[in-house]
């Protein structure tokens, strides 16, 4: 369908893993084996009526697991038959043999990897497949009626009205109409979540990193990688999305957080040339633990306010490492190409080995305030661009009651946060957080400063873990903050109408630039004013946020280390004053360890 090169890791195999669909529970994974006693082996006539009772029970648990086989084991079973037209007007024409093949191969294989069936990297439908079938499913919202039957005549009215104008003076006649197919494929998927016919139960984003052809996205596999951790330091995952052509900043952030126990991954976003792909894979060929992966299109480097592929970028290999490769590490870090570390390598490893917080993304200065992902944006990836959609979409509008009661905390993107791989493990085998990721995946704007939150609050939820207790996960991300960033505002503006575009920092004082700082713990230690609660007085007067760089935005960086900050952003290598900064950092804040 889509006339575009793959780019694959070789040398790795789909390994499939059989998980269960309910939610993943970490407590009772760590239980282990306690409690287990030996008895003394059984009487003769004991073992009879073992045997007997084992032969009576085993065809009813057996009755009873076929009765509650989900959607995907009812259709590789039953073969469910496809609902899709055989014929449908263009630019629809494509659908029928697309989705009838896909189908076809769901069935019998039972793939999760949507791209390679579909051929985007960001459409996914796995998930969504009653849309295409006659079997009958019980949608999660509970407006939903349990019997559903896709409408293909509504889904092509409804596209017509959305279906935004596909303008690009450079695309080709096969650009511009494999870019039509991957814009309908999404907009399929919106509506498949609007209208219910998506199980977020089933939603597992992953990195197809298994490719026929053989062609190349990747260095290694971790297949030399295992070294036992020193005692004392933390083993390290850090995957660090890779978006703008600056290959001193990445060189200098993986030696800055490199030792040979981590595990590092480098996403390098598809818009990104192959000559600077291949110069990154030598400047990390020397690395058995660092691997160099190249998948979709991070949107917010083409439109600031786009949806949020960041997360869906994380999300995958997320999966990949934890659930694919079955690795095991202490914490899942996620950067970008523009941050920088406040401690060194060992003292980092020392410093979340010691800990016992299980997630840092940190609330910034904002009112509490409800986002309801309602506005969209698609992402193309054959040509790579981001389209806006109309802010109304549906009609009536359809909300998931529980969901936006959830979206009212913002905080630091999970993009630049840590998580304890048991929390990852968690986020990946749970639904609702699932359904949180998939409902917002095309979501605008700044979605991904909610979303993860919004997920944190679910896992507490499945607990039964009170708001007030300092444990919850959604307390310790409210108050353990992983990055510092400052926001660009100009000497004239208020820091309440700042944009949301990350400043480059700089070591300059420059009263035509200014910063305004996003974090109140922050803001307060530096004015000498008692920080108590996240939750308490985050109203601060915009003199005490606005600076203009120079020692005083050192001033604020010594505080953030002080408050428990790990990392700090955005340095740029081609700005002097930028890695003038960097190079302070390095000397008065990271030697002080």
């Amino acid at each position: 369908m889509m006339a575009r090169k793959k780019i694959e890791t070789p040398g790795i195999r789909r390994r499939r893993t059989v998980e269960s669909d309910g939610d993943f529970d970490d407590r009772q994974h760590s239980e282990g084996r306690k409690g287990h006693v030996s008895h003394a082996p059984p009487s003769g006539i004991k073992s009879c009526l073992q045997i007997f009772v084992v032969s009576s029970i085993i065809p009813l648990l057996f009755f009873l697991r076929v009765s509650q086989q989900d959607e995907d084991s009812y259709l590789r079973r039953n073969y469910a038959r496809l609902t899709v037209p055989n014929e449908l007007p263009p630019p629809y024409d494509f659908l029928p043999d697309l989705l009838h093949n896909y189908m076809t191969q769901l069935r019998r294989w039972g793939s999760e990897n949507d791209q390679e069936w579909l051929e985007s990297d960001t459409a996914e439908l796995h998930h969504c497949y009653s849309m295409f079938t006659s079997a009958t499913t019980s949608s999660s919202s509970s407006n939903s009626p349990d019997v559903l039957v896709m409408n293909w005549t509504h889904f092509m009215e409804w596209s017509n009205k959305t279906m935004p104008p596909i303008q690009q003076s450079r695309m080709s006649r096969e650009d511009e109409e494999t870019t039509r197919q991957e814009i309908i494929l999404e907009l399929l998927e919106i509506y498949g979540t609007h209208y219910g016919f998506c199980r977020f139960h089933r939603y597992k984003p992953s990195y197809n990193h298994e490719n026929p052809s053989g062609s190349s996205s990747g260095s290694n596999t971790f297949s030399n990688a295992i070294v036992p951790s020193p005692t004392g330091h933390a083993r390290l995952a850090f995957v660090i999305v890779v978006r703008r052509n600056d290959l001193a900043h990445i060189q200098r952030l993986i030696k800055a957080v490199h030792m040979p126990q981590h595990y590092i991954v480098l996403h390098v976003d598809a818009t990104m040339n192959e000559g600077f792909f291949f110069r990154l894979l030598e400047l990390t060929q020397e690395y058995d633990n660092i691997v160099v992966v190249r998948f979709e299109t991070a949107a917010s480097l083409h439109n600031d306010n786009g949806m949020d592929s960041m997360t869906h970028v994380h999300l995958k290999l997320m999966r990949w490492l934890t659930m694919d490769l079955h690795l095991r590490y202490d914490y899942h870090i996620t950067l970008d190409d523009t941050s920088f570390p406040l401690y060194y390598a060992e003292d980092f490893a020392r410093h979340l080995f010691a800990s016992s917080n299980e997630v840092w993304l940190g609330k910034i200065t904002d009112q509490d305030k409800e986002q309801q992902p309602d506005s969209y944006r698609l992402v193309t990836t054959t040509f790579p661009t981001t389209i806006a959609l109309q802010s109304t979409l549906f009609d009536p509008p359809k909300s998931v009651d529980w969901l936006s009661q959830q979206f009212n905390d913002r905080t630091v993107s999970g993009s630049t946060a840590v998580f304890s791989q048991s929390v990852v493990r968690q986020l990946l085998s749970s639904s609702r957080a699932m359904e949180i990721f998939g409902r917002s995946k095309y979501a605008c704007c700044e979605v991904g400063n909610y979303n993860w939150m919004a997920a944190m609050k679910t896992l507490d939820e499945k607990h039964g873990t009170g708001n007030l207790d300092p444990n919850t996960l959604k307390q310790q991300a409210k108050t353990q903050t992983a990055t510092f960033q400052l926001q660009s505002v100009t000497a004239d503006e208020n820091c309440d109408k700042a944009s949301t575009k990350r400043a480059v920092a700089t070591l300059s004082n420059d009263i035509h630039q200014s910063f305004c700082i996003e974090h109140p713990s922050v803001v307060k230690a530096v004015h000498n004013q008692t920080f108590t609660s996240p939750d308490f007085d985050w109203t601060i007067p915009n003199d005490r946020r606005k600076i203009h760089g120079g020692p005083e935005l050192m001033k604020y960086l010594q505080s953030a280390k002080k408050a428990g900050f790990l990392f700090a952003r955005s340095f740029d290598f081609e700005n002097l004053e930028s890695v003038a900064l960097l190079n302070e950092i390095e000397r008065t804040i990271i030697k002080s360890s």
